[in-house]
């Protein structure tokens, strides 16, 4: 965690409370369209298993009591949990490892090899696999499922 302001987003309360409610909108989103996760592809299978879920900042002050009995966590979207949380871990450490001159950097130039890689594997359409590629961070394994994802959704 080299880059400042992926250190600025670690250690700020506020930032990782809007990254949480982040989080809960997307598990919201799951519960009423509990399709929409299958149409996204496979994010879950892309992602290591070991990265841990993001954690969330501590939510009593000194002025508040603590509450004597917790309340039972439903789980009920776990599975998307797991998924956004380590989605969160991964583009954190992509953000981090790229550093802050990461985005001056054209994608065609940053996707390069990844972009002769799929057209080797027969993906002709050089603006669908820029675009598989941006929206997984350069995971040729995950572009590939996100091509075949989209190229079955406009055959149906």
């Amino acid at each position: 965690m080299q880059n400042p302001d992926i250190q600025g987003l670690m250690t700020n309360p506020d930032a990782l409370r809007a990254v949480q409610q982040i989080q809960q909108g997307i598990e919201q989103l799951y519960t009423s369209v509990p399709g929409l996760a299958n149409t996204m592809g496979t994010l879950g299978q892309t992602f290591p298993p070991t990265v841990p879920p993001a954690a969330a900042p501590p939510t009593t002050t000194a002025s508040s009591p603590a509450p004597t009995t917790p309340a039972a966590p439903t789980n009920t979207t776990a599975p998307q949990q797991d998924v956004f949380s380590q989605f969160m871990a991964r583009m954190v450490s992509q953000m981090s490892a790229q550093g802050p001159n990461a985005s001056s950097q054209p994608p065609e130039e940053r996707y390069r090899s990844q972009l002769e890689q799929l057209t080797a594997m027969g993906f002709v359409n050089r603006e669908a696999n820029l675009q598989a590629l941006i929206a997984t961070f350069g995971d040729i394994n995950a572009a590939v499922e996100r091509l075949l994802a989209n190229s079955q959704l406009t055959h149906s």
